[in-house]
């Protein structure tokens, strides 16, 4: 089972059933377009539409700097054995990288969000993966997805 690393504030409860809700819609619009629908690509979808929207906000509470734009990747980078780039980051990165997920028991995604956007891409990119990957079987768990 999957562990609870959302804690339960009922901050984070809000952010989890506004994610939801932002889930449902993009399911609604993308049985509508294709009629099937991938579960683990929803909660991508909506996390990657929190990030864009926190880096939007921290554009413009910071307009001095410029907003980084995470990346979108439709699954995590593998080789053939099937190892994820996130297995390979170097120890620097690991520890910024577990210290962020940490970081959303105790503050909430948004304001997490809010942080990990003034990162190098690559933390970005990374930490949606994980934040994706951790979501997901977190809304499995508590039956919020399918």
């Amino acid at each position: 089972m999957a562990e609870n690393f959302l804690g339960n504030s009922q901050a984070i409860e809000a952010e989890i059933a506004q994610l939801q809700k932002m889930i449902e819609i993009k399911r609604n619009q993308l049985e509508a377009q294709s009629g099937i629908v991938e579960e683990k690509e929803l909660v991508r979808s909506a996390i990657q539409e929190m990030i864009t929207e926190s880096a939007e906000t921290d554009s413009e509470a910071t307009s001095s700097r410029p907003v980084i734009a995470a990346k979108t990747k439709a699954a995590p980078i593998g080789n053939a054995s099937g190892a994820s780039y996130l297995d390979r980051l170097d120890d620097e990165s690991a520890v910024k990288l577990n210290a962020y997920i940490a970081e959303i028991g105790q503050h909430g995604i948004v304001r997490t969000l809010n942080k990990v956007v003034a990162e190098e891409p690559f933390i970005i990119d990374a930490f949606h993966d994980v934040l994706v990957d951790k979501l997901y079987e977190e809304l499995k768990t508590k039956g919020l997805i399918k």
